[in-house]
């Protein structure tokens, strides 16, 4: 049932991607992506790939992914812009669906990327202004990363990779506006909001 339960999210025109609940069930039972509750309409940062939905007119418009991140990360990016174009990512009260993560995922190749992509991330998408600090706090922020999980120089190799991207796509960069980048920051700080409470936003167009 959970298509049919998704493409209800769908009823709000404001809402360009639906989030899906899902496990990870060879980690734990726990469900990600839930709405607080089912009485509102309530807007998250992004969806993992896993378990979503999105309009595909939106998303051919949008050119869809971007395909400079090849691998991780593609996600953050389209919803970035997504909000960036006044739609938002909803979360669906649905079924979750199971998750079967496979068993040859190879951790180095998703930290050398996972950074890289990092780096490039805020080389394309941040406003002129928040650029510097956007970049050096991502740097900071990704060898910290490593420290903790014992990987400093996978994690530095990675960061090495995503400032070599970022002068190689450079090209491509379409910093979004500063405004779209709160809202974005506070759905990622302060979890789900009401989209009542984010529709009068001065990002949207």
């Amino acid at each position: 049932n959970v298509i049919q339960q998704v493409l209800g999210c769908f009823s709000k025109s404001r809402i360009g991607a639906v989030a899906i609940p899902y496990a990870d069930v060879k980690k734990s039972p726990q469900l990600n992506q839930v709405a607080p509750n089912a009485e509102h309409v309530w807007v998250t940062d992004r969806f993992i790939g896993t378990a979503h939905a999105v309009r595909k007119e939106l998303f051919l418009s949008m050119r869809g992914y971007r395909e400079c991140y090849f691998h991780q990360g593609e996600e953050r990016d389209f919803c970035l812009r997504l909000i960036d174009g006044g739609h938002f990512v909803g979360i669906a009260n649905s079924d979750p669906i199971h998750h079967f993560e496979s068993p040859k995922r190879d951790t180095r190749r998703m930290d050398l990327f996972g950074r890289r992509n990092d780096v490039l991330y805020a080389a394309l998408n941040s406003p002129g202004k928040y650029l510097l600090v956007d970049t050096i706090g991502t740097t900071v922020r990704g060898l910290w990363f490593g420290i903790k999980v014992g990987r400093p120089f996978r994690m530095l190799h990675g960061i090495a990779l995503g400032y070599v991207a970022a002068i190689r796509f450079w090209r491509y960069r379409i910093p979004v506006r500063g405004t779209s980048r709160h809202l974005f920051r506070q759905l990622q700080k302060h979890g789900p909001l009401k989209i009542e409470a984010v529709t009068t936003v001065a990002c949207l167009k």
